[in-house]
């Protein structure tokens, strides 16, 4: 579940310092504000005191307060790798990620911080996807971080928080594939129902692809191979998404795949402003949604790189919203406790009525005097008498007498007499008092009497049985 904050994103290109504040826990997220700056420096030993300069300036021009920081890393200083692990479980799987990783890299792991997602476990193994990026690289943005008076909760990599974006857009089951082009570079990454299977940084962006078209579709096509060398379960990519590329070369690129292509906006699943550069803050901001608890996140800022205290800024917001919650959950626990004592009041009271008739029911037998059960059952006479109104208004019909038989008797309950001022509708009126609740009732008795048309209705009660109808009709 994603936590409603402001979190504030910092990544590093070169020379230049890019931020990005994002409102996350909104259906959208919503982009805030975002700022760009540059480190102005001319002897190279004076570049990290240009660094820890502007992104004071930039923090320092903030409109809002972010509730945390986090550190976006590029992805051209990351190593993925996908590898098995031989047994399942997360106790088991995080400790032997690192061991079973150092196989397949060129370089010490002691120069790596690495992170890993589970993609899919089977035959009692399990499959994960690891990345690794290099120690010292982590070790300068994070000082430079410091030395501005910001200690970043944590670290991320660009190429993670586009495919979150792009998955928080796309919930559907199987394997997807997206390619999110950069100027210069790009991210191909392939989803799994709900985990990332795969992603790789490619060379090539979209002036390449522009310009080059053939070598930039043969990298991606080698990625796509490249996933299926090592893919393990069933099943096969149904279609490639491709964010960032220019409606001008979208046609040009459509032939060139086997698999559906489908073209979108890179910011689709947040609220930004129309004036942002999609392609330079986008990795920016997907890093933001995915230290709130985006679609997918890195943990890369661990060992003795990581956080004293675990996002501290936070506590205070998740407090409240603790809070919040309870204060919901007693005023809940109120009301129904409330309901609960005016249900007892009016089944006291209830009670005491019964116990009332009750005791005079047996005064009354003392007296030798029968007192049917069946008539506490009875609607009251004004109900009847409201059903009969409603249904039979003054302009169809005129009520002149309403006799009410005791409830012992073998008669009839209730006789209503009167005069039909208007035949049809007094037909349709009939029809709906037979759907009475209160009462059942057949045809009614009709007469002319001196040009008079007159009708008796004769109601019995719902629990009446039938020989007294027919004995009434006899």
């Amino acid at each position: 579940m994603a936590v409603t904050a402001r979190v504030a994103a910092i990544e590093f290109d070169g020379d230049d310092v890019r931020l990005a504040v994002v409102k996350t826990g909104l259906k959208r997220p919503r982009v805030i504000e975002v700022h760009a700056g540059r480190a102005q420096y001319e002897d190279p030993q004076q570049r990290q005191e240009a660094m820890v300069q502007a992104v004071k300036t930039l923090v320092a021009g903030l409109k809002v307060r972010p509730t945390v920081y986090v550190l976006c890393l590029s992805s051209v200083n990351s190593i993925i790798r996908t590898i098995t692990i031989p047994f399942r479980g997360a106790r088991r799987v995080t400790p032997a990620v690192t061991f079973e990783l150092e196989r397949y890299l060129a370089i010490p792991i002691e120069e790596l911080v690495v992170d890993h997602m589970p993609i899919l476990e089977f035959d009692g193994q399990t499959e994960v996807l690891t990345v690794g990026v290099r120690r010292n690289i982590l070790q300068e943005q994070i000082g430079i971080l410091n030395a501005a008076g910001i200690d970043p909760e944590g670290a991320d990599i660009d190429a993670i928080g586009l495919t979150s974006l792009w998955q928080m857009g796309h919930p559907a089951k199987g394997l997807r594939a997206v390619l999110y082009l950069h100027n210069k570079a790009a991210v191909f990454a392939v989803a799994y129902n709900k985990s990332l299977a795969y992603f790789r940084h490619l060379p090539v962006g979209a002036e390449q692809f522009a310009d080059n078209l053939d070598d930039a579709v043969q990298e991606v096509q080698n990625s796509i191979r490249a996933f299926y060398s090592s893919w393990k379960a069933d099943g096969e990519i149904a279609g490639l998404d491709v964010i960032g590329l220019s409606p001008q070369h979208e046609e040009a690129l459509a032939g060139q795949f086997e698999i559906p292509l489908t073209f979108q906006d890179p910011l689709s699943a947040v609220q930004a402003p129309g004036t942002i550069d999609k392609q330079v803050y986008a990795g920016l901001i997907g890093v933001a949604v995915g230290a709130a608890g985006g679609a997918f996140s890195l943990h890369l800022r661990k060992d003795e790189l990581a956080h004293k205290n675990l996002f501290p800024a936070l506590v205070p917001h998740i407090m409240l919203t603790s809070c919040i919650a309870l204060l919901v959950l007693v005023g809940c626990a109120w009301f129904y406790h409330h309901a609960a004592i005016v249900n007892a009041g009016k089944a006291a009271q209830l009670e005491q009525q019964i116990g009332s008739v009750d005791a005079e029911v047996k005064s009354l037998e003392a007296q030798g005097i029968n007192v049917p059960a069946g008539m506490f059952g009875d609607p009251t006479i004004l109900d009847v008498l409201m059903e009969i109104a409603i249904n039979l208004p003054s302009q169809v019909a005129d009520v002149t007498d309403v006799k009410i038989e005791p409830p012992n008797a073998a008669a009839p309950w209730i006789i209503v007499a009167g005069e039909v001022k208007d035949d049809n509708a007094f037909k349709t009126a009939v029809e709906k008092i037979k759907q009475s609740p209160v009462f059942k009732t057949e045809e009614p008795e009709l007469r002319l009497v001196e040009g008079r048309s007159t009708f008796r209705l004769v109601l019995q009660r719902v629990n009446a049985g039938s020989e007294n109808a027919d004995a009434t009709r006899s």
